[in-house]
C-alpha cells in the first residue's frame, strides 16, 4: 500500500511538471503553426481563384503539408488538454450534430479499414463543453478504426449508436470488429501514456476522454474480447430542454446585415500579423479609414503587455470598445489568464487557426451572416 501511494505521489508530481511544460511548449509550437496553416490556406486560395482548378502537382504537396501540421497540432492539443484541461463554459449539446462532425473528421481513418454503421436514437441533450465532447467521440472513433487491420473492408465494421438508458441517461456506443483487448490492457486502459499502438499513439486520448466524460457527470464502460472486438459506451446524464438553466442554453445565431468593419490586430509575432493581413487583406484594405474599431483582435499572451491588460485598459477608457474585443493565443500559462478566457470563451480563437475559422470568429463578433 505504501509503495502504491509513493507511486501515486510521484505520478502527480510528473503530471504537475508536465502541465507547466506542456503549456509553454504548446504556446511556442502553436505560434509558428498558425502561420503555417494560414499560409497554406492562402496559397491554395490564390492558386484556385473563383472556382478555378489548380494542378494537382501543386495542391497535393500543400495538402500533405497541412495534414502533417494537423498531426503536430493534435499532439500539442492532447498534451495541453491532458495537462491543463480547458475550462470552457458549459452549454446544451445536441448529440447528433456533434457526433456527425466527429464522423466527418474521422472519415479518412475509418474509410481505410471498415464500414461505419450509425443508428441515432431519440435522445435529449446533455450539458457539457461541446468541443471537449466532440473530442471524446473523435477519439473513440479513431481508436475503433485503428483497432482494425486494413484489408477486410467488406467484413469489418464500426457501429455507432445513441440511445436512452433508465430515462435519465444517454449512451453513445461505439463498437468495432477489431483485435480486441487483453485483460491486462483493459486494466490499464485509462492510464496516462498507456497505449496499445506501437508507433502512432500518445497514450493520452482515452485518459483525456475519461476525464472529460467524468467532468460531465458520466462514465465510460468498456467491453472487449480477443479477437472479437471492443465496445465503448459513454454514459451521460441527460437533461430535458425545459429544465436547462437559461445561462446554459446555447444562444441562437446572431444574424444582421453585413457592413463596413475596421479591425485592429495586436500580436507580438510579426509572422502572425503578416498572415492576418494576407487572410483579411482582400476583404479589409479599403476599410481602414476609421479610428473607432469595430473589432480588436488581440493576442492574449505577449511579453510586454498581455491581452488581459489591454482589455482592462480599454475597459477603463472605452468600455464599448472593450466589449468589441476578441482574443487569440497559442496557450495560457497562468490561472488568471485561464479565468479570463473562461469568461470570454465565445470571443476566443486558439492557435493554430485556419483562414475559415478566423473569418467565422470575425463574422460572429460583428454579427455577420456566415
Amino acid at each position: 500500500m505504501r509503495k502504491k501511494m509513493e507511486n501515486s505521489i510521484a505520478l502527480s508530481d510528473r503530471m504537475a511538471s508536465l502541465g507547466i511544460s506542456a503549456t509553454g511548449v504548446g504556446h511556442e509550437i502553436n505560434n509558428p503553426l498558425t502561420y503555417v496553416f494560414g499560409s497554406i490556406d492562402f496559397v491554395i486560395e490564390e492558386l484556385e481563384p473563383k472556382g478555378a482548378k489548380a494542378p494537382a502537382s501543386l495542391v497535393s504537396p500543400l495538402l500533405d503539408a497541412k495534414e502533417g501540421a494537423e498531426r503536430v497540432r493534435d499532439i500539442v492539443t492532447d498534451l495541453c488538454l491532458f495537462a491543463r484541461p480547458a475550462s470552457e463554459l458549459e452549454a446544451e449539446i445536441e448529440l447528433s450534430a456533434v457526433i456527425r462532425q466527429a464522423i466527418t473528421m474521422a472519415s479518412h481513418e475509418v474509410s481505410l479499414r471498415a464500414r461505419l454503421v450509425t443508428e441515432f436514437g431519440d435522445t435529449p441533450p446533455v450539458v457539457g463543453v461541446e468541443g471537449q465532447f466532440g473530442q471524446v467521440v473523435l477519439n473513440l472513433l479513431v481508436n475503433a478504426a485503428q483497432a482494425i487491420a486494413p484489408g477486410a473492408y467488406d467484413i469489418d465494421k464500426i457501429s455507432l449508436r445513441t440511445y436512452r438508458r433508465d430515462h435519465d441517461k444517454v449512451v453513445i456506443e461505439i463498437g468495432d470488429t477489431g483485435a480486441g483487448l487483453s485483460p491486462a490492457a483493459l486494466a490499464r486502459l485509462f492510464e496516462p501514456f498507456f497505449t496499445t499502438k506501437s508507433a502512432t499513439g500518445t497514450g493520452l486520448g482515452l485518459s483525456i476522454s475519461h476525464r472529460i466524460v467524468e467532468a460531465m457527470g458520466g462514465t465510460i464502460e468498456v467491453e472487449s474480447e480477443e479477437p472479437q472486438g471492443t465496445t465503448f459506451r459513454a454514459v451521460l446524464p441527460s437533461v430535458e430542454e425545459d429544465s436547462l438553466p437559461a445561462a446554459r442554453k446555447k444562444p441562437s445565431e446572431r444574424i444582421s446585415s453585413p457592413g463596413v468593419a475596421n479591425i485592429l490586430v495586436v500580436d507580438n509575432q510579426s509572422a502572425v500579423l503578416d498572415l492576418l493581413v494576407r487572410i483579411l487583406g482582400r476583404e479589409a484594405l479599403e476599410l481602414i479609414e476609421k479610428q473607432d474599431f469595430n473589432l480588436v483582435l488581440c493576442d492574449l499572451m505577449m511579453p510586454d503587455i498581455t491581452g488581459t491588460e489591454v482589455h482592462e485598459q480599454l475597459r477603463r477608457t472605452d468600455p464599448e470598445q472593450a466589449r468589441r474585443m476578441a482574443f487569440i493565443t497559442g496557450g495560457v500559462s497562468t490561472e488568471g489568464a485561464q479565468e479570463f478566457l473562461d469568461s470570454h470563451s465565445s470571443a476566443f480563437l486558439p492557435k493554430p487557426f485556419s483562414a475559415n475559422s478566423l473569418r467565422a470568429l470575425i463574422a460572429k463578433q460583428l454579427e455577420l451572416p456566415v
